[in-house]
């Protein structure tokens, strides 16, 4: 999962300071490590936000400490940035009369979307909406309908989640690690 783009003249210094959600290839967020490559880029020496997705930093050569201050705090910055713009939607059966009214509420809201179900809670992934549905509900109201959601939308495994990621919440995590369907489409 490459969240964050690291672009840098050091690739050498770098590398051990990086961990598994960054490349040197791609991402959402980018962060310039050294001063001369980001004020070509635009950057202020006093503010290391160049744009919403892009940070820079001194590389280790030139303030080791600052570096790797920001290296911890400019994942954390970026991808809160990313999840804060996110509408959380609760798919509540109990406003429904009937299980049929619920599906066609869901074809209406969620057809061809991506699902995660993660213990008893299933989050459906559309655009900048995650949708979400108490597969407990389900079971206590006695509606067996998992089968006929999955008819609806797309369901995804949960794949390893990356240690620096462990502090957000859970419904976030799939959406971060399904960039290539959401998040690039929606911020590129």
């Amino acid at each position: 999962m490459d969240l964050i783009k690291i672009t840098t003249e050091e690739k050498n210094l770098v590398i051990n300071y990086m961990n598994d959600v960054m490349s040197f290839d791609n991402g959402i967020i980018e962060i310039i490590v050294g001063w001369d490559l980001a004020k070509e880029r635009g950057a202020n020496i006093l503010n290391h936000k160049i744009s919403k997705n892009t940070y820079w930093t001194f590389s280790p050569r030139e303030k080791r400490k600052i570096f790797e201050e920001h290296m911890k705090s400019f994942v954390k910055e970026g991808i809160e940035e990313i999840i804060s713009d996110i509408k959380i939607n609760n798919l509540n059966p109990l406003k429904f009369k009937t299980e049929d009214n619920f599906l066609q509420n869901l074809k209406e809201s969620v057809q061809g979307c991506d699902g995660y179900l993660f213990k008893n809670r299933l989050y459906i992934y559309c655009g900048r909406k995650i949708y979400h549905i108490d597969m407990g509900l389900l079971t206590f109201l006695s509606w067996d309908i998992l089968s006929k959601i999955e008819n609806i939308i797309k369901m995804r495994e949960y794949k390893k989640i990356p240690k620096v990621l462990g502090d957000f919440d859970i419904k976030y995590i799939p959406y971060l690690n399904a960039k290539e369907d959401n998040i690039t489409n929606d911020l590129c």
